[in-house]
Parts: structure tokens; C-alpha cells; sequence
């Protein structure tokens, strides 16, 4: 951002506390990542030279989760989550929700795609499996998507680029092999069995190389 290059940080603030706002006003698609990634890291790195922008950045974090709890607005906390991770808070999103799991499971099943990964990747990855109430389904569900943005990315060679298109595999991949093993942990055996065989079909059909778990 050329105010943050200039130094000109009240200026910079005020950008980046602007674009957090509207960037999703006109279209909410094309920005929708920009807004929760290079947006808040140039905010971040602002605060690193800029307490304000710190001291803003964590405003706008505590505000989230009140404006979830107000609108119950699931965005909210992705907004959440995102700005907790730029702050090194992961931990503490992750007790936020393992929270409303429990006091608040109507809204945990809204916002739970939003730190499904930092779950597995935690000591409550058997929470997951809370919320998989059809796995078949579930997977159907991933392989269209995965299907959809590999037909639409590989329309645009330009952005197609072999280590991407490895990286979408390898993701949706990965994916497939979290469900299986939440399913396994959570002594759902024959389920995990059925999304497994289907996928590995799938996925030979497909000439993706994997070691999907039994």
C-alpha cells in the first residue's frame, strides 16, 4: 500500500480500516479473500510500526465476535478467526468456539466450516464428527465443489498453473482424508469405510495419486 510504503500510517490505517469495511459492498466474491488476507496482514504489519493500527486490529477483533453474537451472523466469525490468527489468537478462537459448541450449538453447526481445520488440527478434532450428520452426503457435496473449480480454473490456463492445480488435488485430498479419520475416531467404522471406497474410486478416475486411509 503506497501511504504504508510513505509512511503516512494515520492515512494507511484509515485505508485499511476502510477496505475491511466496504471491499464486499458491491461485489462479495472477488474480494471476499483479499479482505480477510492481504488486508489484514498489511494491517498487521502496520501495527507493527503503527500502535494505533495494533490497537484498532484488536478492537475490530473483540468487536466481531459481539457483532456475531448480536446479529448471529456466521461472517462475523470468520472475520473472527481471521483476525485472531494475524494476532497469533488461534488458541483463543478455538476456546470461543468449542464454547458456543456446548451453550450454543445452533450457532457452533453455522460457523464450525470456518475453524474445521484448526479442530483436526487440535485436541477437539473429535468434535468435528458432531457435525457430520451424513458423511456421504458430505463427501458428494466436496467432490462437486472440488470438480466445479478444477473445470473453472482449468478454462483460464493462465491462472492454471501445474503447482496449483497439484496444490487443488492435494487439498481436496486432504479433506476426503479428514473426514475418514474423524469418522474412524469417533467409532464410525462403517461410515468412514463407505466414504473411503467411493472415494478412492473417485479418485482413480480422476488419475490422482493418493493414500486416502482403509
Amino acid at each position: 500500500m503506497e501511504a504504508h510504503a510513505a509512511k503516512e500510517y494515520e492515512t494507511s490505517l484509515a485505508s485499511y480500516e476502510w477496505f475491511f469495511e466496504h471491499a464486499l459492498d458491491e461485489d462479495k466474491g472477488s474480494l471476499y479473500g483479499v479482505r480477510l488476507s492481504y488486508c489484514l496482514f498489511g494491517w498487521v504489519e502496520l501495527g507493527q510500526e503503527y500502535e494505533p493500527a495494533r490497537i484498532r486490529l484488536k478492537q475490530k477483533f473483540e468487536y466481531s465476535i459481539l457483532a456475531l453474537e448480536q446479529s448471529r451472523n456466521p461472517e462475523y466469525f470468520h472475520d473472527y478467526a481471521s483476525i485472531g490468527a494475524c494476532l497469533g489468537q488461534q488458541e483463543a478462537v478455538l476456546d470461543k468456539f468449542i464454547a458456543y459448541h456446548h451453550a450454543d450449538p445452533r450457532l457452533a453447526r453455522e460457523i464450525v466450516h470456518f475453524i474445521w481445520d484448526e479442530l483436526l488440527a487440535s485436541p477437539h478434532m473429535l468434535v468435528c464428527a458432531t457435525y457430520i450428520d451424513n458423511a456421504p452426503a458430505l463427501y458428494d457435496g466436496k467432490l462437486e465443489k472440488h470438480d466445479e473449480t478444477m473445470k473453472i480454473f482449468a478454462s483460464r490456463p493462465e491462472l492454471a498453473t501445474d503447482d496449483f492445480m497439484h496444490g487443488m488435488r492435494d487439498r481436496f485430498i486432504q479433506e476426503v482424508s479428514n473426514i475418514i479419520k474423524v469418522l474412524q475416531a469417533a467409532g464410525r467404522s462403517e461410515e468412514a469405510g463407505a466414504v473411503s471406497a467411493k472415494a478412492k474410486a473417485d479418485l482413480e478416475k480422476r488419475n490422482y495419486i493418493h493414500s486416502l486411509p482403509a
